[in-house]
């Protein structure tokens, strides 16, 4: 993950195994931050969102009933 985030130009390495954001990296850190979250971390978070929009009018309405995933991302291994 980090070697494809790397070629995207969304971070660089720096020395001693750090790593840093660049000006694009940050623009999608929250997007990148999911990658290191646990399955529990992930679905705890979807949990919210959905319960977010099941409570948003304005929002089932303009995006439907059912939450929107803007993602299928999946852990792998411990």
């Amino acid at each position: 993950m980090l070697a494809a985030a790397e070629e995207l130009g969304l971070l660089r390495r720096l020395p001693a195994d750090r790593i840093q954001l660049t000006p694009d990296g940050l623009k999608y850190r929250d997007i990148l931050s999911w990658m290191f979250f646990s399955k529990n971390v992930i679905d705890l978070d979807r949990a919210y969102y959905e319960r977010l929009h099941q409570q948003n009018r304005r929002a089932q309405k303009h995006m439907g009933g059912e939450p929107i995933r803007i993602s299928s991302l999946k852990t792998v291994g411990p």
